[in-house]
């Protein structure tokens, strides 16, 4: 698993460099939008993500102690479980931040692509409710199991209740899913307007199609974690794919063009 971790990690990266350099290449750096600025901040949080997500799988957790067996660990094991344990509180918060920004990300490019239309005035209301929902989630993880020490204390065994996220698996699943389906409103206006260009049309409807394949990541994620909530290796593998496909559907859109302009150069070129 760490090292299905750390080639997501570096495709996801490599993804967001290229997102970059054809954006650099096709607009320059003076013309960087909202998007990108928001691809950039997510690029960090996925190496904080990740980074904090190898130390939880290398040191494990507390999840799936019980009182019994929690009592039984050497020294050692509760000092290793106890740093895992506080590396994954971090990656919850850094993790949130990851789909979150991603999904300002989207916003942002939205921004560009409804200027002028009316359906501007949407990017900004679901800009709003996405950020409340971020904010209700990191409320929700801060405040889940107190006092906040229990949520990484080995010995005595903090609980179920600190151990177990349900909660905040289940409300990260809805909140997420409920973000995505305004997402996919704002390109279904865009693409009802009769009077877009062709190619514009081309690139919503694209937009669409890949937003519904992001709420399915979500669904099955969440369900996956749910299910198997004792298993924190399970959960942290599924929540690193939906971020790491996340990352490419949102991202081509942005390198695209490059591409496309680089094959009418080739074409010219060898025409001449």
């Amino acid at each position: 698993f760490i090292t299905e971790l750390w080639v997501e990690f570096t495709i996801g990266l490599l993804v967001f460099f290229l997102r970059f350099y054809a954006r650099w290449r096709t607009v320059g750096l003076r013309n960087f939008a909202w998007d990108d600025y928001w691809a950039f901040v997510s690029m960090l949080f996925w190496i904080g993500g990740l980074a904090t997500l190898d130390t939880t799988v290398r040191h494990g957790t507390n999840v799936g102690l019980t009182k019994e067996t929690a009592m039984m660990l050497p020294p050692p094991v509760v000092k290793s479980l106890e740093f895992g344990s506080k590396a994954l509180f971090a990656a919850w918060f850094l993790y949130v931040t990851i789909i979150w920004t991603l999904k300002a990300t989207v916003l942002g490019y939205y921004l560009r692509l409804t200027a002028g239309l009316w359906q501007n005035k949407l990017v900004k209301i679901m800009a709003v409710i996405c950020f409340l929902s971020w904010s209700s989630l990191i409320i929700l993880i801060f405040c889940r199991c107190r006092p906040i020490h229990k949520n990484w204390q080995i010995v005595p065994y903090a609980g179920d209740k600190c151990t177990h996220t349900n909660s905040s698996i289940l409300a990260l699943m809805l909140l997420n899913i409920f973000d995505d389906i305004g997402l996919v409103a704002i390109p279904a206006f865009v693409l009802w307007e009769a009077k877009l260009p062709v190619r514009r049309k081309i690139v919503v409807s694209l937009l669409l199609s890949s937003s519904f394949f992001i709420i399915a990541c979500a669904l099955l994620r969440g369900i996956i974690a749910l299910e198997s909530i004792v298993n924190i290796l399970i959960s942290i593998q599924w929540g690193t794919r939906e971020a790491f496909v996340t990352i490419i559907v949102i991202n081509v859109p942005a390198i695209k063009p490059f591409f496309s302009n680089s094959i009418k150069i080739g074409s010219t070129a060898s025409k001449s």
